[in-house]
């Protein structure tokens, strides 16, 4: 389905070089640029031949989900549409924005698809940036740069309307941030990354559970480095007040509200209430792409300890289904390849955490893969869904990839044209 509306051709016109300004502004390295725009003038042709000349991939079933409701929400009075907003949680946050642009320019998919490659633009410059922050490498950052850019997930996602783009965008600049004020604790990058979490959160609530790991270790690194002999307290001070000030902001209304709770009945005591549990685990149990239902396990998904009994068994498969004799399709090898990306970096995180510890703050962002993982491993069955769940922290994957890269060349004796020696000085923060 591609309805050929007139703003698509608008879209046309303008992106390009929308794009290769923003690009432009975001970053100052011309091979950042230069990558970032010639990758998506190839997205940008993919998606033109396929919508107008070969169709080689098709819209989704979510899509027709979200766009329904997008139409629904887009035929209301202004005001109406308005007051949408506070329900519009999850996936339909997603609908209502697509809501917005459908009110501006009319159902001009194009738009859609063009925001999507702008969006895996910015997950490749945030994770280029938080490389290098972390590590002090340009070669290692821009090795980064390129596997998030040619990263296979993200040349799906610009040929079909889809939410994932945008989850990923606002936590590669939360990890960005956090990456930064890690280094310098400045309090103007408490903001950005709280937004950016919220902003993920918003279309997808288990990225929630992200928010609060990220908000506990900026805490915790406030108040280890306060104690420190030598510490900047005047900045630090400065952090840990704005940190406070923005999550008291943010987090009582969220919980209150039940906000991103609507799975467990739109309240934060349906959280532990065990039918709540059992109708969460018949949405999520197996089906015939997975191979594994809680029938099959023996325990009963419907309160804490039976989520505990299945977790080391809904953890294997959600990081290695689908496996090689399950193979169907192209997705299903593009699976594999996260898959094998996914354990290789919960290995490397939990048998060289000494490496991990020598570039702040890795050894974070190694925790917030393993706490994700299990977030959505408890929620998922399908290696579908599973799937486009584990690209949502891929640039988090990035990041410790990163870190791996720059110790091989540490231990070889490779030099580099850029050193950061900030990074090691903060070691155990």
């Amino acid at each position: 389905m591609f309805t050929d509306h007139p703003s698509n051709w608008l879209a046309i016109a303008l992106y390009l070089p929308a794009l290769t300004f923003a690009t432009l502004f975001l970053s100052q390295s011309k091979f950042v640029v230069k990558t970032v725009v010639l990758i998506s003038f190839v997205k940008i042709s993919l998606i033109l031949i396929n919508a107008y000349f070969y169709q080689f991939f098709s819209f989704d079933a979510d899509f027709y989900t979200l766009n329904s409701r997008a139409q629904a929400l887009a035929a209301l009075p202004l005001w109406d549409m308005l007051k949408e907003l506070p329900e519009a949680t999850g996936r339909y946050f997603f609908s209502f924005l697509m809501a917005l642009l459908y009110r501006a320019v009319g159902e001009a998919y194009l738009f859609i698809l063009f925001s999507n490659v702008f969006l895996t633009a910015v997950v490749a410059v945030c994770t280029y940036d938080a490389a290098l922050s972390v590590t002090g490498s340009k070669r290692v950052a821009r090795a980064v740069l390129l596997l998030t850019a040619f990263f296979p997930m993200y040349f799906i996602y610009c040929l079909t309307p889809s939410r994932e783009p945008l989850v990923e965008a606002a936590f590669a600049v939360a990890l960005k941030y956090f990456c930064y004020w890690s280094r310098d604790s400045r309090a103007a990058r408490i903001p950005l990354i709280i937004a950016g979490l919220v902003i993920a959160s918003a279309i997808h609530s288990a990225m929630a559970i992200a928010m609060l790991f990220i908000l506990g270790c900026m805490a915790a690194i406030v108040l280890r480095r306060s104690r420190k002999s030598g510490a900047n307290r005047t900045r630090l001070v400065i952090s840990g007040f704005v940190l406070l000030l923005v999550a008291t902001m943010v987090m009582p209304p969220v919980i209150l509200s039940g906000w991103a709770l609507k799975k467990f009945g739109g309240d934060i005591g349906g959280v532990a209430d065990a039918e709540n549990f059992e109708k969460y685990a018949d949405r999520n149990d197996g089906d015939a792409r997975t191979g594994y239902t809680k029938d099959a396990s023996g325990t009963e998904f419907s309160s804490f300890s039976g989520m505990a009994k299945e977790l080391p068994m809904r953890l294997v498969y959600f990081a290695t289904k689908p496996w090689p004799w399950n193979i169907s399709s192209p997705f299903d090898l593009i699976a594999i390849y996260i898959n094998i990306f996914l354990v290789l970096t919960l290995f490397y995180a939990a048998f060289k955490r000494s490496e991990l510890g020598s570039f702040p703050p890795s050894k974070y962002v190694a925790l917030c893969v393993l706490l994700l993982s299990v977030v959505f491993a408890l929620g998922t069955a399908n290696w579908g869904t599973g799937t486009r769940h584990k690209t949502k922290f891929f640039p988090a994957l990035a990041i410790i990839t990163a870190v791996y890269l720059a110790n091989r060349r540490n231990a070889g004796g490779v030099g580099d044209s850029m050193d950061l020696p900030s990074n090691r000085a903060l070691g155990n923060s």
